[in-house]
């Protein structure tokens, strides 16, 4: 199996070819598109920032207004931002200089959110051997680099002197643009797609691959979550298991439940956005694959995570019937689960009780499906609500040796 990541960004050099406030002019209308775009498409979920946290300095200076929203853009991880505040050159700078560097990088990450846990060299025409060491002393454990290394493959071991490893991405021969051009002809797209993940298939030992939609100075492509809808699957799972926790779907990546179940796991993490609705849908549709739900007993995690899955959100009616999964069904948690396994629970509070009542009340869902209605009604009865965590008191890995292949017996008594 390949992991394909597409990363929409930016390369940015403040001057080069043309003065900094040219530049300048060019980084303001960029970032105000790209607000624009956050807000208006869902579906636009991350834009890269190039590593560097110098241009948020550089693009509030002119557009000060605009602080607020590009704040609440970096805390919902939609602009990823840092770990340098400014790109540079290793060899032209002492050692002090990028620490302090990368210091200064981290304070400005911090007052504006959280800095990439990346240790992005994208650009740079070679690389100190302590480079693993300070990336380690940041708490990064990874790298990405282009320039200055020309091994084969994608993945590498980097070992500084003393001994600091980290894993280092190594970019393809093209660099940090080598998925820029997919976009420029709709009909050719699909095609140039392929030709890169192929190529990536080769160079990967890990089933990662980057696509890096992005070159110098570009500003944010709008047409890649479009990709989505000219995708086609090849796959040899059995059935695609949405998974609510981060926590748990991490657990069974991990032990490779996929692998042993012939499964695709997919981490909703939360409600699913409309991209994940979206990419399941497709998926199902087309490799005939049953969608089964793994959430939380809880009237949050039946009436807003499933329900939104299933049948999408009550304020996009007008467009539910393309980010929606109705042939979805609930594996669990059920409230006869609770019952029948044993699980810890958590007294309901009173907002769960009210969402319970308002939901089998109010909600068409609950009155067309009267299993599901009896299901809510039990759970507000028993008074309780229990985590997929809580399979853990049989021991952490009963989820995987126990529970899901037994549930998985039965899919036909599943919720609907």
């Amino acid at each position: 199996m390949l992991d394909i990541h597409v990363v929409s960004h930016t390369h940015w050099d403040r001057e080069w070819y043309l003065t900094h406030e040219q530049f300048r002019f060019r980084l303001v209308a960029l970032v105000d598109r790209l607000l624009d775009l956050l807000d208006a498409d869902p579906g636009y979920k991350h834009f890269h920032l190039d590593g560097q946290t110098i241009v948020l300095e550089d693009y509030l200076e002119i557009r000060p207004e605009q602080e607020a929203r590009l704040r609440k853009a970096i805390e919902d991880g939609r602009i990823l931002i840092g770990p340098w505040y400014v790109m540079p050159d290793e060899f032209l700078v002492s050692g002090e200089s990028l620490v302090r560097n990368l210091l200064r990088g981290h304070r400005l990450s911090r007052e504006f959110g959280t800095p990439m846990p990346v240790g992005y060299l994208p650009d740079l025409f070679g690389h100190v051997g302590q480079m693993p060491q300070i990336w380690r002393q940041f708490g990064l454990d990874n790298t990405i680099l282009w320039r200055g290394f020309g091994g084969p493959n994608a993945e590498y071991w980097w070992d500084a002197p003393d001994g600091s490893r980290l894993l280092m991405m190594h970019l393809p021969p093209e660099g940090y643009c080598n998925a820029t051009r997919i976009v420029f002809d709709p009909e050719a797209m699909m095609a140039r797609a392929k030709e890169k993940v192929d190529f990536e298939r080769g160079r990967t030992r890990t089933g990662q691959a980057l696509l890096m939609n992005g070159v110098d100075h570009v500003e944010p492509h709008t047409s890649i979550p479009s990709l989505v809808e000219h995708l086609t699957f090849e796959t040899k799972a059995k059935f695609i298991l949405c998974i609510e926790t981060g926590g748990m779907f991490q657990r069974l990546q991990s032990h490779k439940f996929w692998q042993k179940s012939h499964c695709i796991l997919i981490s909703m993490a939360g409600v699913p956005t409309r991209a994940t609705r979206r990419f399941v849908r497709r998926l199902s549709d087309q490799c005939k694959l049953p969608v089964y739900a793994f959430v939380d007993c809880d009237p949050y995690g039946i009436s807003n995570i499933y329900r939104t899955l299933k049948v999408g959100s009550g304020n996009a009616a007008h467009i539910n019937r393309f980010f929606c999964v109705p042939q979805a069904s609930f594996l669990g948690v059920t409230p006869q689960d609770i019952t029948e396994y044993k699980l810890p629970t958590h007294p309901l509070k009173d907002v769960d009780v009210k969402r319970a009542k308002d939901a089998l009340k109010n909600d068409p869902f609950f009155k067309i499906h009267k299993r599901w209605a009896a299901a809510m009604e039990q759970l507000v009865k028993m008074g309780v609500r229990a985590e997929q965590q809580a399979l853990a008191r049989w021991g952490l890995n009963y989820v995987i040796d126990e529970y899901l292949p037994r549930k998985l017996k039965a899919v036909d008594a599943f919720l609907p």
